[in-house]
């Protein structure tokens, strides 16, 4: 088992642990955060996702953003094309169903949006990294989805405190995101880590772009 895949169990297991009050409170805290957080202020479009198992919960920040008069939307997976496709919900819990490996997912019949008129991309994750990178199940749907938004599009990562690694051990594909929130902080990271590539030296060792 690569280190990669050891950190996502350990990462997991940890969450998996979580009181459900802790779940409830730390995730507030977030959401308190996310109210602040001027890039959500700002966008008229916002994608979020449906918490699962432990996640970071995000009804409270779906709520806020519906009632300021955002328009929000929630991703759906497509099993057969390995992808994402967002779509529009007005009502929560209403427009939500069960969907892929028992996901909260919005009905298919909803309303798509265009990827390239979300402001903002509120992204679950096992893990983040310093860098920015991100840690997910393994899918790829994320990294897939994150290289067709336009350039002007903020990812914020949703996470708890214990969640943010030194590295989490990225790959080439991997995609960063520009923010980290947690229930302590909220991280910019620096814009040269999201731009550029993650380079390697020969034998696979990656080489940091951070001074």
């Amino acid at each position: 088992m690569g280190k990669k895949q050891e950190l996502r169990e350990e990462l997991l297991k940890q969450r998996a642990a979580m009181d459900p009050a802790d779940v409830a409170a730390h995730s507030a805290a977030v959401a308190k955060r996310v109210f602040e957080f001027r890039h959500f202020q700002d966008a008229q479009t916002v994608m979020v996702y449906a918490d699962f198992r432990n996640e970071v919960q995000t009804g409270e920040i779906i709520a806020a953003a519906m009632d300021a008069g955002k328009r929000v939307g929630l991703p759906l997976v497509d099993r057969e094309q390995k992808r994402l496709t967002v779509l529009q919900i007005t009502n929560l819990p209403g427009d939500l169903q069960v969907g892929a490996y028992g996901i909260p997912e919005p009905n298919p019949a909803l309303p798509v949006i265009d990827v390239k008129e979300i402001d903002l991309i509120l992204v679950p994750g096992v893990g983040y990294d310093l860098d920015g990178y991100r840690l997910g199940f393994g899918g790829g749907y994320y990294d897939r989805f994150l290289r067709g938004i336009r350039r002007r599009a903020v990812k914020a990562g949703l996470a708890y405190d214990f969640q943010v690694q030194e590295t989490v051990h990225p790959d080439s594909h991997d995609r960063g995101v520009n923010y980290i929130i947690t229930e302590s902080r909220t991280l910019k990271v620096p814009r040269r880590n999201i731009t550029m590539p993650i380079l390697f030296r020969s034998g696979g060792k990656r080489l940091s772009l951070r001074k």
